[in-house]
């Protein structure tokens, strides 16, 4: 199982019209990897959510 989501630099994204409202702590990671690889928040946010998709188990 991979264990990290990795982003790379320089890919063309498109902006979807959902807004999600975050904690600060999170919106200083997202500004970070940013600025980072040049992605938007909203394809970073994106990444992440269908990692953590993939990689969760719901209990009862």
């Amino acid at each position: 199982m991979d264990d990290k989501l990795i982003f790379t630099t320089g890919k063309d994204c498109r902006e979807c019209g959902t807004v999600v409202r975050i904690k600060p702590r999170a919106a200083v990671c997202i500004t970070d990897l940013m600025q980072r690889t040049g992605k938007s928040a909203a394809e970073i946010a994106s990444d992440m959510i269908e990692f953590a998709y993939q990689h969760c188990e719901v209990q009862k």
